[in-house]
């Protein structure tokens, strides 16, 4: 058995048996670990309002490879992220987010450079104002770390700069479509230009920079929607979403 001490961020919690609570953490070097806190649901327990989700905790774990649950034998709070807790919008996205992160990482391997992005993500949604400007763009930089990474500048068939006021994004290939190459369909799904130029603008930013981003009168609704449908398209997964229902941001 090893013992693990790392900073980890919840992404989910359920009550197990009487007083105990199962926690599912991610961290830098370790990945996605389920562990169990004994008597975490305990009167005055020591972990009260510190194993909640979305709060980032130092903890040190009892890992074995030969069992799925993992032993909690410490936990001290780092951060709470309350500047999020305390806006329902910033709330729903950053939950979105947990949930993202839930479904995609499900082992045990390092993940240590997007580990390290998802909580910046994070801390730039509790200190900024543009919530869904940076959702978005850790929806696109998932796609591109999963592999799937989409194309916005051209159009894939003939290679021309996109003009008009619509375009057509393929599914199948993760690249748009002009006009005059395309048409929608089950695997084409139409955007307008000025949607397709953005999504590639903010793709190309400097996280940094993400600040300084002018965005458009467009349809935020529809960003969302599209960038979850095209996850779902390349990885079978259902990805709900659930918390951008509940505040009704999709």
């Amino acid at each position: 058995m090893a013992t693990i001490k790392t900073v980890a961020l919840i992404l989910k919690t359920m009550n197990w048996r009487d007083s105990s609570r199962i926690i599912t953490i991610f961290t830098k070097n370790n990945g996605r670990l389920d562990v169990i806190a004994k008597g975490a649901n305990r009167y005055r327990s020591k972990y009260f309002g510190i194993l909640e989700p979305l709060n980032l905790v130092e903890v040190v774990v009892y890992y074995s490879e030969t069992r799925d649950l993992q032993m909690l034998g410490k936990a001290e709070l780092e951060s709470s992220f309350s500047g999020i807790k305390s806006n329902l919008e910033k709330t729903g996205f950053a939950f979105a987010i947990l949930e993202i992160v839930y479904t995609f990482f499900k082992d045990h391997n390092p993940a240590t450079e997007f580990y390290e992005f998802v909580v910046f993500i994070l801390g730039e949604i509790e200190r900024g104002r543009l919530t869904n400007i940076y959702f978005w763009y850790f929806m696109l930089k998932l796609t591109s770390y999963l592999g799937f990474k989409p194309e916005f500048k051209s159009c894939r068939l003939c290679g021309k700069k996109i003009t008009g006021r619509l375009v057509y994004f393929s599914f199948d290939s993760g690249a748009v479509i002009c006009t005059g190459c395309g048409r929608a369909g089950q695997r084409n799904y139409q955007m307008p230009s000025s949607m397709c130029h953005y999504l590639e603008h903010l793709q190309r930013t400097h996280y940094k920079k993400i600040g300084n981003i002018v965005t458009p009168e467009l349809d935020y609704f529809e960003i969302t929607r599209f960038l979850q449908m095209y996850l779902r398209y390349h990885t079978n997964e259902k990805l709900e979403l659930k918390a951008l229902k509940y505040f009704k941001l999709n």
